[in-house]
This record gives structure tokens, C-alpha cells and sequence, in this order.
């Protein structure tokens, strides 16, 4: 159900990019599952060990500390030794710290918005995400806030939305919210809320919500497992002239086919298929170069 223009709501700012997104919520908060689980996907193993040297430099640095102070009591020279450990330690943390803060914001004040990431996104949905977080940057567009507990709100700068991972803000998961950093801190895994009218908010943006049903999901897998022993692949001779064209054309065949009563693969775009076929012909060079 489309929201009247003029009605102001109090939304999770999740449900709102939902609304860019899809005219049907539902269906935008599955793509949004989709996108912020791709991203999170793609940024979790880096944050994960960023974390772990964080853990540990914490843990060196407590016991450094610990330590320096019963050697200073006894020996002096051990003493200065383990203040400058402690420094070092401390130097380590800031660091890699920082290097996560930097990865969102850049060096520096965060004066304009960072290219989001958006991992495998459709370009549809992308565009619209896009739009979504410029009217979340303005500085005329109502503050965001959290609930503080004791049904308490802070509000939430715009800043917020200038990290290259603001999409992950947008997962209904505290644990896929939490890489994200605070232009002015650090962690920030709460969710965020709005009270504005976002029916209003889509029109300022120019947004163009999804409208049917669900949209099919590009499938990488279920195309090449379509493709397998493909009869037509036996005709392309990779490197000649045309391979790449009549590979992108067996690729969109194999996407549309119907899988056993299933519902189709997605195509994907223009510059993810011709990178696929790319790929394709590589296999099959290598392959017929074995067999010789």
C-alpha cells in the first residue's frame, strides 16, 4: 500500500530505503537483505582481522602496562623499556583503528560523501539507494536518531551517511551493522529511525521504485551450472572474432532457459555479462589446450 504524500510517519530508516527501492516494501526490503549481505559478504574477513589485531594490541597493551609498573618499582631500565612497548602498542591500536575509519570516510574531516559500496547490486537498485542516502546527506532533511534507552533519542549526524559502507546501516542485523563507523567514533551498530514523510522524501530524490513482483536474483552459479556441455560451445573457437559476442548471447539463453518448472536466472548487465564471458573463454582455451 502506497503511504498518502503529507503523511508523516516514524519509520526505521530500513523501511524507508525499502520504500526507494519497491513500491511493494516487502519486496524492497528483500533486495536490501540481498545488497547488504553481498557488502557485508565482501568487507567481513578484512574487518575481522582488523578486530582481532585491535583485540590483541588491547590485551598486549593492558599487560604491558601492568607489567612496566612492577619492573619500574624494581629496575628502572626495564622500566623505561616496557613504557616504550606500551607506546608502541598504543601507536598499533591508532593505527589500525584509524586505518578502519579512513576506509569509510578518507583522511580527514568528512566533507562530502565517499563512493558507496553496494557490492553485486542491479543498477536499478543502486541508482535508487543512491538517491536515497543524498536526501539522507542534506542538511536540510530531518535528523535521523536511535532510541538511547528510557525511551530517550539522540539524534545522528549527516555524516553518518557519507562512509563508504552505509548501505550495511540499512540490515535489519546489529552484527552486519557493526563495521560501520561513526564519522566521529567508533562503532555505531544501532538501528536508525526517521520521522518524516517519505513519500514525499521519494519524490524530492526522483527516486523510480521497482514496481511487479520480486526481482529475479542473478544467479552466477545456476548459469554456469546451465551451461555445462553447452552443444553450442563446441563451435566457439576462443580469440577469434565474434567468440566473445556469441558467448554473452549462449550466457543470456542460459539465464532465460527454464531450470525444471523454476523461475529464470536473472541476466545480468551488460558489463558483469561480458566479463562472464570473458571468463568462459578462458576455461574453454585452457580445457582445449589440456586435451592436445
Amino acid at each position: 500500500m502506497t503511504p498518502t504524500p503529507g503523511a508523516v510517519e516514524v519509520l526505521s530508516l530500513r523501511r524507508v530505503a525499502a520504500r526507494f527501492i519497491a513500491k511493494n516494501e516487502q519486496d524492497g526490503l528483500d533486495i536490501l537483505d540481498g545488497v547488504t549481505s553481498a557488502v557485508f559478504a565482501r568487507v567481513r574477513w578484512r574487518y575481522q582481522i582488523w578486530l582481532f589485531i585491535v583485540f590483541v594490541a588491547t590485551l598486549a597493551f593492558g599487560t604491558a602496562i601492568a607489567v612496566s609498573v612492577i619492573i619500574a618499582i624494581g629496575n628502572a631500565a626495564y622500566g623505561n623499556l616496557m613504557i616504550g612497548a606500551v607506546l608502541v602498542l598504543l601507536l598499533l591500536y591508532y593505527a589500525v583503528v584509524s586505518s578502519w575509519r579512513w576506509f569509510q570516510y578518507g583522511i580527514g574531516f568528512e566533507r562530502k560523501p565517499r563512493l558507496a559500496r553496494y557490492a553485486t547490486a542491479d543498477s536499478a537498485t543502486a541508482k535508487n539507494l543512491d538517491r536515497f542516502f543524498s536526501v539522507m546527506q542534506r542538511e536540510t532533511t530531518r535528523r535521523t536518531f536511535y532510541n538511547a534507552g528510557s525511551g530517550s533519542q539522540r539524534d545522528v549526524s549527516r555524516q553518518q551517511f557519507f562512509g563508504s559502507l552505509r548501505v550495511l546501516m540499512l540490515s535489519e542485523h546489529d552484527w552486519v551493522r557493526e563495521p560501520v563507523f561513526s564519522p566521529k567514533g567508533m562503532w555505531f551498530a544501532r538501528e536508525l529511525f526517521i520521522e518524516d514523510d517519505v513519500a514525499a522524501l521519494i519524490t524530492q530524490a526522483q527516486a523510480k521504485p521497482k514496481s511487479g513482483g520480486r526481482p529475479k536474483i542473478y544467479d552466477e552459479a545456476a548459469m554456469l551450472l546451465a551451461m555445462i556441455e553447452h552443444p553450442a560451445l563446441a563451435a566457439i573457437t576462443p580469440g577469434k572474432h565474434g567468440a566473445e559476442s556469441q558467448t554473452m548471447n549462449l550466457i543470456r539463453d542460459a539465464c532465460q532457459a527454464d531450470r525444471d518448472g523454476a523461475s529464470d536466472i536473472a541476466v545480468p548487465e551488460e558489463t558483469q555479462l561480458r566479463l562472464l564471458a570473458k571468463q568462459v573463454l578462458a576455461a574453454i582455451e585452457k580445457n582445449r589446450i589440456r586435451q592436445k
